[in-house]
């Protein structure tokens, strides 16, 4: 009587599956690495899209004369801002101290992305807006769908008086900003 033996054996097992254990374990943390890299570039990109379109919304309320009828949440202490680079914001210290103001509140961000922007849906999410009231110019964007909202210093929402690269990502926060918004018209 031949008996056929078919499959494979135990030996065989063990190495086909320790392979694949080597491959998951140099594949799987460069998916997540890769993955939490995704997100960051999204949210970047989303506030780098805000940045433009709030560019774009102040500069028409600008020339409209209107720069002055928006509501702000507050202003921005420039000198408590961190960055990587630390003499990044000099000239606005310089010249825009107390110009700079913020917008976090849904109602007075809606008020100056709407219409300017096509997916209205980041709105649902954490977005601070900063510009210079007298130039209309914006200094920088915060955008997050992981927090629940941005402010300065402690409380109900995440700092964003920390803008290195390395808070951000720890935060989970796109941003995008500018050098500077100018230097007022002395009147």
């Amino acid at each position: 009587m031949n008996i056929m033996k078919k499959g494979f054996t135990l030996v065989e097992i063990i190495v086909v599956i320790t392979i694949i254990a080597i491959i998951a374990a140099i594949a799987v943390p460069s998916i997540v690495q890769y993955y939490k890299y995704s997100e960051d570039r999204y949210r970047n990109n989303v506030a780098r899209t805000l940045f433009v379109a709030a560019t774009n919304s102040l500069t028409q309320k600008s020339i409209a004369g209107l720069l002055n009828d928006l509501p702000y949440d507050g202003y921005v202490n420039l000198e408590n801002l961190i960055t990587d680079d630390e003499n990044f914001y000099d000239d606005e210290i310089n010249y825009n101290t107390g110009n700079i103001v913020y917008v976090t509140s849904k109602e007075n961000v809606s008020r100056i992305l709407d219409g300017y922007i096509m997916d209205t849906s980041v709105l649902n999410n954490a977005i601070l807006i900063e510009y210079n009231i007298a130039t209309g110019k914006v200094l920088s964007v915060f955008y997050s769908d992981k927090v629940h909202a941005f402010g300065y210093g402690h409380g109900n929402f995440t700092d964003v008086a920390n803008r290195t690269k390395e808070a951000r990502e720890e935060k989970k926060i796109g941003f995008y900003g500018a050098r500077t918004t100018g230097i007022p018209e002395r009147e």
